[in-house]
């Protein structure tokens, strides 16, 4: 197909070294409007030999979250990697003055740059004109349809485009006798949502007798809930859009619009960046003025406003049995003619404009007056009438099934892409979803640690650029081409941030196909940006990308806080562990004593207490309660620490002279007693010469300045409920006291 544009003549591009690549900056590519835009991107792309990668973000500057996190994709616009740049302006500048706008765009500016409807004048622009199709509108509608009760469903006031529009529509209206002052005008934002808004808003307040909307989309569903709650259009109102997408001759009543030259302006916009980018290292702008409008705007008269029912009508009286003529005519072979719709689809064609042959035939019809020439123009009305409701039904059959088709595999995809929790998971379901949804390019990074995006805004005012990611933050993970897919695994590959332009190995050489091209979207949650992907943009848009990055997402979402939870439950186990030895560590720390490792008397009465609770009623036990002989002596002579080693050797006696069962308690200075199993009455004799061995030996071989010796009384018992062992710890204590006075005697 040939793309020349005035002034630019097609040319098949013979000083390419290698394939050129082309940035388009654009707020999105789904929706009807910008997937109008993105058919003749691909479209011209692949016919000049052009690599095309699209960054779709916001409103700069912009406060709402979601918008914000968008924003980041301007920060990986490189030019350093492009050949040339187009930004379609969209929202981009709404929220910022002209200064930040061409502050913002500066950097790109280095290489060509081409501006769609930008209020920055220091690059060439392509600026569309609709002055006098708006005014062609408001003379319809008022002059020859009779309509002095005007609505508007303007789009925001922030919006430059949206406030022209609107100021043009109050202007014409004015010129036709109409006071802005009595026109009723309903604010929206050009979305969908925004008409129905506007129907109810005007359901509430009263219907007008004309509804201009600033957008086809809004137009669109302003329609669809009007009609829902009874208000036929355009019996009971007439509503018109602007911008003139394929979609408005095709719903029903079909939509009277204004169109804009979107192809024309595209393709020119398209041209004029190329014959830059191919001008030998020149940058001059000079032979292109600072605006350029590629073609005019112009009126398109369908249904919505009224015309084809009067036209519908006009043939009907005419006669029924042509009117059935020309139908069987038209079904003699109706698999042909869904086909050859069918193929023009696919092959990115503009759905079949059946509607002008019969708006050309009204227009005649009004001035003719010879009888015989106006019965063939009513002929000819009626078989391009029928042709276009025929074709219309047909192709919104197609389109509704090729979505229904795609939305459930999209549906399938979702699931099993957002159910995982580890990124490997994630990895092996995109094997397989990606090739599943006809994306035949993919690319999935993510960031070696997630950034929080910037709370002021993506304008770094100090380096007067747009801030970046780390250089070496950028982790490649998966890589996929057709049926050849790479894991990068485990941990991925680090890549440079430009990597995103790498082209695929199949496109990586140059040559006449540049491949599809390229969408770039960031992966994010809240304030937190994940990672980005790149992926083919042959498809239909059809919500494809965005659906596609908030699926990836949420899954990236369940995958971090799956991580967070694992790690948080790993730190608690080990805090736990840490916590439960601490507790032992405190619990032997209470109940021990710190000098000899006995039991302290808590411990001790602890201990005593569970065997006393636990051991077979009858069982014989001793208590012995222990006392050091000079203690004091050895303190004052040697000194505490040679003190404390007396104590620490006596001690280690008593361990050697009882059973490791028993309980060894020192109960505080030079005090200790034994709780010991034992059924023979001579059991004490032999501890207590045992205990006077040990201690002797002890003297000799530990080379001690003092010798070791000790006082020992002690008192058996037999367990019982009603023991108590404190008392059986006084008697002990009684008989240490008798065995000291005697040796005192």
């Amino acid at each position: 197909m040939h793309f020349g544009s005035p002034g630019l003549p097609g040319r098949a591009l013979p000083w390419y070294k290698r394939t050129m690549t082309f940035g388009v900056v654009i707020n999105q590519l789904e929706g009807s409007f910008f997937s109008a835009q993105w058919r003749v991107l691909a479209e011209w792309g692949r016919s000049r030999g052009v690599r095309l990668i699209y960054f779709t973000g916001k409103a700069l500057e912009s406060t709402l979250p979601m918008e914000k996190q968008h924003n980041s994709i301007y920060s990986l616009i490189d030019p350093a990697r492009l050949d040339g740049l187009l930004v379609f302006s969209g929202s981009l500048g709404n929220l910022v003055s002209p200064a930040v706008l061409r502050e913002v765009m500066e950097p790109w500016g280095r290489i060509p740059l081409v501006t769609v409807n930008s209020r920055v004048a220091s690059y060439p622009s392509i600026h569309t004109d609709s002055t006098d199709a708006i005014s062609d509108l408001v003379e319809h509608i008022t002059v020859y349809h009779g309509l002095g009760e005007v609505g508007i469903v303007a789009g925001e006031p922030t919006n430059p485009e949206a406030a022209e529009r609107l100021d043009q529509l109050l202007a014409s209206l004015e010129n036709r006798g109409v006071s802005p002052g009595d026109v009723r005008i309903f604010h929206g934002d050009f979305s969908s949502a925004s008409g129905t808004l506007a129907a109810e808003h005007f359901l509430e307040t009263g219907v007008p007798q004309a509804i201009l909307c600033c957008n086809d989309e809004m137009a669109h569903s302003l329609i669809l809930r009007l009609q829902s709650s009874g208000v036929f259009v355009p019996e009971d109102t007439a509503v018109t859009g602007f911008d003139g997408l394929p979609f408005g001759q095709n719903i029903f009543p079909a939509l009277t619009t204004v169109e804009l030259p979107h192809r024309e302006t595209t393709i020119r916009s398209m041209e004029i960046l190329l014959d830059l980018a191919s001008g030998a290292g020149t940058r001059s702008w000079a032979g292109y003025p600072g605006t350029q409008s590629p073609a005019p705007c112009r009126l398109v008269i369908r249904q919505s406003c009224g015309c084809l029912d009067y036209l519908s009508d006009q043939a009907e009286a005419a006669g029924g049995s042509e009117t059935r003529g020309c139908l069987e005519e038209d079904n003699t072979n109706p698999g042909a003619e869904s086909r050859r719709i069918r193929d023009s689809m696919g092959k990115g064609h503009p759905l079949p404009a059946l509607h002008q042959p019969v708006l050309d035939g009204f227009r005649s019809l009004e001035t003719t007056t010879d009888p015989e020439a106006r019965s063939c123009i009513l002929k000819q009305l009626r078989r391009h009438y029928f042709m276009n409701v025929k074709a219309a039904g047909q192709i919104q059959y197609a389109v509704t099934h090729d979505l229904f088709l795609f939305e459930w595999k999209f549906r399938t995809a979702s699931r099993a892409i957002s159910s995982n929790l580890y990124l490997e998971g994630l990895l092996e379901t995109l094997k397989t979803s990606i090739p599943y949804l006809g994306i035949s390019l993919f690319r999935l990074y993510l960031y070696n640690q997630p950034i929080l995006w910037p709370q002021d805004g993506v304008v770094d005012r100090a380096a007067g650029r747009l801030s970046r990611p780390p250089a070496d933050s950028l982790v490649l993970h998966l890589e996929m081409q057709g049926d050849a897919c790479t894991v990068f695994s485990p941990g991925g590959e680090i890549k440079p941030i430009h990597h995103i332009y790498q082209p695929w190995p199949a496109y990586a050489r140059g040559g006449s196909d540049p491949g599809p091209g390229v969408v770039v979207k960031p992966l994010f949650f809240g304030e937190v940006q994940m990672g980005l992907f790149v992926m083919s943009a042959e498809k239909e848009p059809d919500m494809l990308f965005e659906s596609l990055r908030e699926v990836l997402s949420i899954s990236l979402e369940h995958i971090h806080i799956n991580r967070q939870m694992q790690e948080a439950r790993r730190r608690l186990e080990a805090s736990l562990a840490e916590s439960s030895a601490l507790n032992k560590t405190l619990q032997h720390i209470s109940v021990h004593d710190e000098l000899t490792g006995l039991l302290n008397r808590r411990g001790f009465f602890q201990l005593a207490q569970k065997i006393m609770e636990t051991q077979p009623a009858g069982e014989e036990m001793y208590l012995f309660y222990l006392d050091m002989d000079g203690l004091k002596q050895i303190n004052d002579r040697f000194g505490h620490n040679t003190g404390d080693t007396a104590i620490t050797e006596f001690a280690t006696a008593l361990r050697a002279c009882f059973r490791a069962n028993d309980l060894i308690c020192r109960m505080g200075g030079d005090e200790f007693t034994v709780l010991a199993r034992s059924g023979n009455p001579d059991y004490p004799s032999q501890i207590r010469s045992r205990l006077k061995t040990e201690l002797e030996r002890r003297s000799a071989e530990g080379n001690l300045s003092f010798t070791l010796s000790a006082s020992l009384g002690y008192q058996p018992f037999r367990i019982r409920p009603e023991v108590n062992i404190e008392q059986i710890l006084r008697q002990a204590d009684a008989g240490l006291y008798r065995e000291k006075q005697k040796r005192k005697d």
